[in-house]
C-alpha cells in the first residue's frame, strides 16, 4: 500500500511541477503572452469512455492464501502460494454523467491469473508444487473527480467498486523428480477435491461478492486518448463465504480449516482510454 501511495504522489508531483515550470514569472509591468490551453470537447450526455489495460492483485493480511504451499515442518499442503503480485487484464466502460466531467459510473471486468510455485530440494529428489486459479471479476462502481490539475486535462478522483468474483479452474500439481534413478511422480488434481462429506474430482467454481475503495489519476495524452492509473484496496469475499469448504484460495483441506477468512486485496490498474 505504501508503494502505491508513493507512486501516486510522484505522478501528481510531476504534473504540478511541470505545469509550474511552464508558467513564466511575470515582471512589472506584465508582458502579455499567448497561453495554449487544452481543447475541451463539448459535453454530450452520456459521454462514454472505453478502457483497456493491465491490473495486478496483491493479497495481504493474515491469510493462508499467501503462505507457502508446503511449510518445512509438515508434509501437508497449507498455503495457497500466492505471495506476490498476480497479473491480469482490465476492461472498463466509463459513463461521464455531468458537463464538468466529475461524476462517473464505471462497469467492467478484471481477469486475473493466480499462480503459486514452490521447489524443495531433498536427499535424492527435487519436489515441485504448482497451484493455479483464475478469477474473473465483474465490476460496477462510482467515481468522483475532486481535483483538476492544470495540465493535460488531468483529474484526481476517488471511487468505490462492487466486485463480483468467480473463482475458477483451480488445479494443484505435485511433481517429484528423483536424482538417483530415472523416475518422476507427477500428479495434478483439482483444488479442494474434498471438503465436508463430498468429493469433487472437478474444481467447483465459487462466487463471492466484494468491494474496494479506489484513488486514481486520469490525464489526456492526445484527445480522444487518455491514460488512467489507479490503486484500490478492498476484499474479495465480503458476502458468500463458505466455512465448510475452508479458506477460499488454498489448494486442499488436508489440515483443519474451520472458516473462510476475509481476503484483503490491493489492486493496481493502468489503462489507456478512448473517449467517444
Amino acid at each position: 500500500m505504501i508503494k502505491l501511495i508513493t507512486v501516486f504522489g510522484i505522478l501528481v508531483g510531476i504534473l504540478i511541477h511541470t505545469s509550474s515550470a511552464q508558467t513564466p514569472v511575470q515582471s512589472s509591468p506584465p508582458v502579455s503572452k499567448a497561453v495554449i490551453k487544452p481543447i475541451t470537447r463539448p459535453y454530450s450526455f452520456p459521454e462514454i469512455q472505453v478502457g483497456v489495460g493491465l491490473v495486478t492483485s496483491w493479497l495481504n493480511g493474515a491469510n493462508s492464501a499467501s503462505d507457502i504451499i508446503f511449510p518445512k515442518d509438515t508434509v501437508h499442503s497449507i498455503g495457497g502460494g500466492f505471495n506476490g503480485q498476480q497479473p491480469g487484464i482490465a476492461l472498463r466502460g466509463i459513463f461521464i454523467m455531468d458537463a464538468d466531467r466529475r461524476f462517473r459510473i464505471t462497469t467492467g471486468l478484471d481477469y486475473i491469473w493466480y499462480t503459486g510455485l514452490q521447489r524443495i530440494e531433498g536427499p535424492g529428489y527435487t519436489f515441485y508444487a504448482r497451484h493455479t486459479l483464475e478469477i474473473p471479476t465483474v465490476i460496477l462502481g462510482f467515481e468522483y473527480a475532486f481535483l483538476t490539475l492544470p495540465l493535460a486535462n488531468a483529474k484526481i478522483y476517488a471511487g468505490v467498486d462492487a466486485r463480483y468474483s468467480f473463482v475458477t479452474d483451480g488445479s494443484f500439481r505435485r511433481r517429484v523428480v528423483y536424482k538417483n534413478f530415472d523416475k518422476i511422480d507427477d500428479t495434478t488434481i483439482a483444488s479442494k477435491p474434498y471438503y465436508g462429506n463430498q468429493a469433487y474430482p472437478q474444481f467447483e467454481t465459487q462466487s463471492r461478492l466484494g468491494a474496494s475503495l479506489k484513488l486514481g489519476i486520469e490525464g489526456e495524452l492526445l484527445d480522444p486518448v487518455y491514460v488512467n492509473i489507479s490503486g484500490s484496496y478492498g476484499a474479495i469475499n465480503l458476502v458468500g463465504r463458505n466455512d465448510i469448504r475452508g479458506e477460499l484460495l488454498t489448494p486442499s483441506k488436508e489440515v483443519a480449516e474451520t472458516q473462510e477468512s476475509v481476503l484483503g486485496n490491493i489492486f493496481f490498474t493502468m489503462m489507456l482510454q478512448y473517449r467517444f
